[in-house]
């Protein structure tokens, strides 16, 4: 097996979150762009809403204690766009932790939490 196809395999990227479209009682679902990453690599973090006139705030954050980001947007309900991204980029090593959170016109909150695991490997040329 070529090294490239061995390191591919072994760089990991877990999580729980499921590509499949929304169903009615689900407010808000987490995905991520690809399935495997090197830390030369980027992907992104897709927070998808089911749209809701109540729907106000829609924060998305990465943490895994070296690496920070994070991106906030505002809602006008049903009118509001139903996917927001996060792009990540030169990624560091480490466990990381995706939430997202969707804030309704009360003031509650509807949170989503995954985990991801960033690798280095060398380059092969």
């Amino acid at each position: 097996m070529p090294a490239h196809t061995l390191r591919l395999l072994l760089i990991g990227l877990v999580v729980g979150a499921s590509i499949s479209p929304l169903t009615a009682s689900e407010k808000l679902t987490l995905r991520v762009s690809r399935e495997v990453i090197n830390t030369r690599e980027g992907l992104t973090i897709r927070a998808v809403v089911s749209p809701d006139a109540s729907n106000r705030v829609i924060g998305i954050q990465a943490d895994s204690g070296e690496f920070f980001r994070s991106s906030q947007t505002e809602m006008d309900g049903e009118r509001a766009p139903r996917v927001f991204e996060l792009p990540l980029h030169n990624l560091p090593s480490g466990e990381y932790t995706v939430i997202a959170v969707l804030i309704n016109d009360k003031g509650e909150r509807t949170t989503v939490q995954r985990s991801f695991r960033v690798m280095s490997f060398g380059d092969d040329r």
